[in-house]
């Protein structure tokens, strides 16, 4: 429906021009009657002045009373034409009661417009005279009646059309500004939003950096607690072992009554020592470094192995033991030391548990995984603490647990093992004393990407595989450096250029790792027959025998040393040894080490230096055939000694041997610098470029890098 104000604001209009015609029109046609005639009459004058007023009149009432001024106008221009039509007598007049008509339609109700026109048909018989009806006049009435209905209706139509398109649009338009308002709101929401997103992106930077800043303190809290543990440990072991292996040293027979208590501590010094290795392989596990060194082995032998090592303890304890193996498991792919670490670690933990009745040991083999199960008796494990267990440090809240103490590392240990060679560890139990504990995980069977190699390489198998990276260099201390930390791929080693050749043509590795130290016109002619998919890379090796060589030592052994390892180490020097120089701030250390070489030879003679400059004046005096040096010593380092030793004609020519708590790769990461180059002859796609860059740029990354925050 129309909108009245609408209508009525039409109404006004039409009003409106009405009036302002007719007075125009009037007052226009006065002035040419005027100009025609030079004297009109006086009852024109009047009708003349009289519409004009009447319309002025109407004009101004239209603005305060619009239905009245159009009922007025109406009938005022219908009496007008009615009076001048009787006055003047003249058919024009008869006619345009017809433009009364079809203005009335547009001003007032269609009634009174229809009684206006029948008003009109008998107005025009009457002025007609009666004799004859008056056809033309009454046609144009009645038709412009008809066609002032048919009009209207349709722009009353057209107004109904426009006005909803008017409220359409009028809706739309509040719809547009509502939306425009919440999208105003929305911005300001969004800007708010983006202000605290970038203020928590700096506050996550800050924080990662103190969590970075927290995990390397953390890491060098554990190197240095394992780096001050590792001398009394090397003391509590070295002794105890020389005590066992060789207790004539004394002089005196160990009475036999002493030999299981020695024994039990030395037991209990290699189980201290394993937990300080512990550590260290958490810190080895938190940089991706983790060692794990993987060859086909008899998986049943390993966990006999680890079974008659924790026979022991299960004795001890007067539990029962029972193994349930299949007679026969096929060999797989395992770093046995650490799957029986693992094994042990499981076994220690339900020894540890259990106060009374059975572990058991259980092996099961389906088609592509072999399931290793450690099941116990004792008190279990809450199904709280089931999700925990494997977290760093994380000890559960029963009494015996506390009691039992442990570091709560072993576990998470076992599961990077596991995880390393492919494999699950979980844990079940209901909690229920007595009910006990189910440690268990799995070994994948096959190991596609592994090849025999070493010296069994006659037996390889000769299909190629992608899966191979070849280590040449002469130092096979490399080679096992890159088997025990490259976990993606076989290793195979190779220290002859013929062997590299052979080697190369059979398996077609995807890659070679070369010394580029190494002067390379000795390749020429093996990089001539290469397969263009294999990438050659040089790049500075990581060799201990190199580093001790640029120190000008002969050996590096680090703490705590074994008899056997010490023994090794004198006897590789391939001279005659009768004269040895043990140098060390410790003097527990110095006399444990000439324990250990006079329990291998009595015929040592072995003289001790607790410092530097004392162990120099024994070497100008005595001239020792070895000195076993401590690197880290007050006042002059073992490095310090090395040097003047190498710059002295009189003791340059003695062979040294490291004897410290510091790591040899410690002294390896200083000498490792140059470039690394990569080559291939068949060259990089675009993707695999990018594969490359994105490789080393992740392996490069400073750990504590800025995250970048929106603006």
């Amino acid at each position: 429906m129309v909108n009245e104000d609408i209508y009525a604001d039409l109404r006004r209009q039409a009003l409106n021009w009405t009036l302002v015609l007719i007075g125009a029109g009037t007052w226009i046609g006065l002035l040419a009657a005027n100009l025609i005639s030079h004297r009109l009459p006086i009852e024109w004058i009047g009708s003349a002045v009289a519409t004009i007023s009447i319309c002025a009149g109407l004009y101004i009432l239209g603005h305060n009373h619009l239905r009245l001024a159009c009922y007025a106008a109406v009938v005022c221009l219908w009496t007008i034409n009615a009076i001048t039509a009787f006055y003047l007598s003249q058919p024009f007049f008869l006619y345009l009661f017809g433009l009364v008509i079809v203005l009335s339609s547009s001003l007032i109700r269609f009634s009174v417009t229809i009684f206006l026109a029948a008003s009109s048909t008998v107005m025009i018989i009457i002025l007609s005279g009666g004799q004859e009806l008056p056809v033309g006049p009454l046609m144009n009435l009645w038709g412009c009646l008809i066609g002032a209905v048919v009009v209207s209706r349709g722009l009353y139509q057209v107004l109904e059309t426009i006005n909803r398109h008017h409220d359409y649009a009028i809706e739309q338009m509040n719809l547009a500004r509502d939306h425009r308002a919440q999208l105003v709101k929305l911005t300001k929401t969004l800007q708010e939003t983006t202000e605290v997103l970038r203020h928590t992106n700096i506050q996550l930077r800050y924080a990662r950096e103190a969590a970075d800043e927290a995990r390397r303190l953390k890491a060098q809290f554990a190197a240095n607690v394992s780096h001050e543990l590792r001398t009394p440990i090397n003391l509590v072991i070295g002794y105890s072992e020389v005590m066992v292996t060789a207790p004539e040293i004394y002089g005196a027979p160990l009475p036999p009554a002493y030999r299981s208590d020695i024994q039990a501590i030395y037991r209990n010094a290699k189980h201290l020592q394993d937990l300080i290795n512990d550590i260290l392989d958490i810190s080895q596990i938190e940089a991706s470094r983790l060692a794990v060194t993987k060859e086909k082995s008899d998986l049943r032998q390993t966990l006999l192995e680890a079974a008659k090592m924790a026979q022991s303890l299960i004795d001890a304890k007067g539990l029962q033991f029972r193994i349930e193996m299949p007679i026969e498991l096929p060999e797989v792919w395992i770093d046995c030391t650490r799957i029986r670490q693992v094994v042990l670690n499981l076994l220690a933990n339900a020894v540890r548990f259990t106060d009374k009745g059975t572990i058991t040991l259980c092996v099961n083999q389906d088609q592509d995984e072999i399931t290793i199960s450690v099941k116990d008796t004792g008190i279990g494990i809450a199904k709280d603490d089931l999700d925990r267990i494997f977290e760093e440090f994380y000890q559960t809240e029963n009494s015996l647990s506390r009691k039992q103490g442990g570091t709560g590392l072993g576990l998470t240990l076992s599961m990077h093992v596991i995880h390393h060679h492919g494999g699950r560890l979980w844990a079940e139990s209901d909690g229920i004393a007595d009910h006990g504990s189910t440690f268990s995980f799995t070994l994948p069977i096959s190991d596609d990407a592994k090849l025999i190699v070493g010296h069994q390489v006659s037996k390889m198998d000769a299909s190629p595989s992608s899966k191979c990276v070849i280590v040449f260099d002469d130092d096979v201390a490399i080679g096992h450096l890159f088997k025990r930390y490259l976990n993606k791929h076989e290793v195979v080693i190779s220290q002859s250029l013929e062997d590299l050749a052979r080697l190369t043509q059979m398996i077609q590795p995807s890659a070679v790792v070369l010394d580029r130290n190494q002067r390379q016109a000795e390749f020429e002619g093996f990089l001539a027959n290469c397969s263009t998919d294999t990438a050659i890379i040089f790049c500075p090796m990581p060799s201990r025998r190199r580093a001790t060589q640029a120190y000008n030592v002969a050996d590096y052994l680090t703490k705590p040393i074994t008899r056997q390892a010490l023994i090794n180490a004198i006897v590789a020097l391939e001279k005659p040894v009768h004269k040895i120089l043990v140098v060390d701030d410790e003097r527990d250390i110095t006399r444990m080490l000439s324990r250990m070489l006079q329990s291998y030879d009595q015929q040592y003679v072995v003289w001790q230096a607790n410092n530097g400059a004392d162990g120099l004046a024994i070497m100008y005096r005595e001239r020792p055939d070895v000195v076993l040096l401590d690197v880290q010593m007050p006042t002059m380092d073992g490095f310090s000694i090395v040097h003047r030793m190498k710059h002295d004609p009189l003791l340059h020519d003695i062979p040294v041997i490291i004897a410290s708590a510091r790591g040899a790769e410690e002294v390896i990461n200083s000498m490792i610098a140059g470039e690394m180059t990569v080559v291939r002859p068949n060259g990089f796609s675009p993707v695999e470029l990018v594969n490359c860059i994105e490789a080393v740029v992740d392996v490069l990354m400073p750990p504590s890098a800025p995250v970048l925050s929106g603006s």
